[in-house]
């Protein structure tokens, strides 16, 4: 009976980590943590410092420069025993010591919770507005700053020589790759239709095309329809093609 308690405790566990590890899209890059406190103290403005000069007593924490590539913050809290007023919330502001405003919405915290917002700003820091508890009350914060991790895109080199012999090289934004295989009807021809998303023209992609079936079959006509249909002409029937086209 033990053992199967154990291995039920280490069900979440195990879950978790396989979650992690199949879905995590996002990198914690800032972290902050507070508590417990059980009530608002009178503070200063200082260099680096979260607090407002405009809200006493205040109970904020110091600044973080996030230059605004954070794009997931989450902060969440834990009230403990009688927490009867609580106001916390993101604020930001442009420069350190500059001005504070609302960052989000702000968030009642008399019980435990969390908020999540997709926001983002170049000083951040968490505040605490309001606070008050009664006999053993207190109020935890901890704040994560989250940056999604940028997909590595193999075709984000891709530079184009266009129609001209002495090669210019023109780089290209999005860029795509589009490749499968056709076989080629009695009329000897195979269209390929539907591209999606469709290239930006007829003149800015290009398809290379093999015969699979028969060598000698090679001699083939590339025809771009249109930015997201292209037909090719083969000089036999049922032959079965493989292509490739690059472009944007």
């Amino acid at each position: 009976m033990n053992f199967i308690k154990k291995s039920l405790l280490l069900v979440p566990v195990i879950l978790l980590m396989f979650g992690m590890a199949q879905g995590q899209q996002l990198q914690t890059v800032y972290t902050q943590s507070l508590g417990p406190v059980s009530a608002l103290v009178a503070c200063t403005a200082a260099t680096g410092v979260a607090t407002s000069t405009s809200i006493a007593p205040c109970g904020g924490q110091g600044s973080m420069f996030q230059n605004s590539l954070v794009t997931s913050m989450t902060l969440s809290w834990t009230s403990v025993a009688t927490v009867s007023t609580c106001t916390i919330q993101l604020e930001q502001s442009t420069t350190l010591t500059g001005t504070y405003t609302l960052l989000g919405t702000a968030q009642t915290c008399t019980a435990s919770g969390i908020y999540t917002a997709t926001v983002s700003a170049a000083y951040v820091r968490v505040n605490i507005t309001a606070l008050t508890t009664t006999g053993s009350g207190s109020l935890v914060f901890n704040y994560f700053g989250q940056i999604g991790n940028t997909p590595q895109n193999v075709v984000s080199s891709v530079i184009s020589c266009g129609t001209a012999t002495a090669c210019a090289p023109v780089f290209q934004t999005n860029s795509r790759i589009v490749y499968g295989s056709c076989t080629a009807a009695a009329a000897t021809t195979c269209t390929v239709t539907a591209i999606a998303p469709a290239f930006s023209g007829t003149a800015t992609y290009f398809c290379n095309v093999t015969d699979t079936t028969t060598q000698a079959n090679n001699a083939l006509k590339v025809a771009n329809v249109s930015s997201s249909s292209f037909t090719i002409t083969t000089t036999s029937s049922s032959d079965t093609f493989n292509y490739v086209c690059v472009g944007n």
